[in-house]
């Protein structure tokens, strides 16, 4: 994991959040596995609803 983050320079805490966050759970295989492309799929509708609700002034 340190490995990992020190090439970005990002903490080992960050990236593991990151996994977590975006790991996928395959309950045919019972397996938690992390799929980048599923994971930047998620971030983006994250983004898109992150203010949902909340007025500018």
């Amino acid at each position: 994991m340190r490995a990992i983050a020190a090439e970005p320079g990002r903490s080992p805490s960050t990236i593991s959040r990151e996994i977590r966050r975006n790991r996928s759970y395959y309950a045919a295989s019972r397996v938690h596995a992390y799929r980048p492309y599923a994971a930047q799929a998620r971030a983006e509708n994250r983004e898109g609803t992150a203010h949902a609700g909340v007025e500018t002034r």
